[in-house]
């Protein structure tokens, strides 16, 4: 029964990380520049014991659930707003956080704080040349994130750049992420008045939405079993005690 009851309960610990991702997933389908994340409940010593039929536990179940994230491309949406852009291609803006470290983004809802400078989710945006300071708010952003006033004079230019490894970047809320990485140019285009939608669309949301019912549905089937199992043990031990 104590063989039962552990993996009972490493399963659902599994399941609820699953419905705790899939509906995350499903919370954001329609925030500016979220990336899906994934979850996958088998690790690859795991993957390769099962393909053995061997166990690399006592008690064989998917030891954690990995989290990947999607960083393909949303759906691009026209705007308007001079304070929104958009990255058409692979890379990522950058900010300056309150601890002073990066954080890169797609999310693209520019905003100006008192003395004008473009911050991004609160945090100042990163130009070439550092912080962007407008010193006139009627402008235009061209393809590279050069930043033009209406006399066609340079402001300033956003900083774009994709790094060499995706997989050591960790998300930070939503819409950030952050790791020690090495960057690389980007050849992404700046779409001025546009901004990226989530990469949950109505499609893969549907998917995401099947898979939190079935994580549902057997996190309920083992709290069941365990609710049996210890419903069992205490008449087990009420008959001993009664001999």
């Amino acid at each position: 029964m104590r063989e039962s009851l552990i993996i009972s309960a490493r399963a659902m610990d599994l399941n609820k990380d699953t419905i705790d991702i899939a509906s995350n997933n499903i919370a954001n389908l329609d925030t500016v520049g979220y990336k899906r994340d994934k979850s996958y409940n088998t690790s690859f010593q795991d993957l390769i014991a099962s393909r053995l039929s061997v166990s690399s536990d006592k008690y064989f179940v998917p030891s954690n659930v990995a989290v990947v994230t999607d960083y393909s491309t949303g759906g691009f949406r026209f705007t308007g707003d001079d304070l929104n852009v958009a990255l058409s291609g692979e890379g990522f803006f950058k900010v300056t956080l309150p601890d002073g470290n990066t954080a890169y983004t797609r999310r693209g809802v520019l905003t100006l704080d008192a003395n004008k400078q473009l911050l991004i989710g609160g945090n100042p945006l990163v130009g070439t040349g550092g912080a962007i300071t407008l010193e006139d708010t009627n402008f235009v952003i061209d393809e590279v994130g050069r930043i033009f006033n209406k006399n066609s004079q340079l402001m300033g230019q956003i900083a774009v750049v994709d790094v060499v490894d995706k997989v050591a970047l960790s998300k930070v809320g939503n819409t950030f992420f952050q790791g020690t990485v090495e960057e690389k140019a980007s050849t992404a285009e700046v779409k001025h008045m546009y901004l990226e939608e989530s990469n949950v669309n109505q499609a893969n949301a549907m998917t995401e939405m099947i898979s939190l019912l079935d994580s549902l549905r057997q996190f309920e089937t083992h709290q069941k079993l365990i609710q049996m199992i210890d419903e069992m043990t205490g008449k087990a031990i009420a008959q001993v005690g009664a001999v």
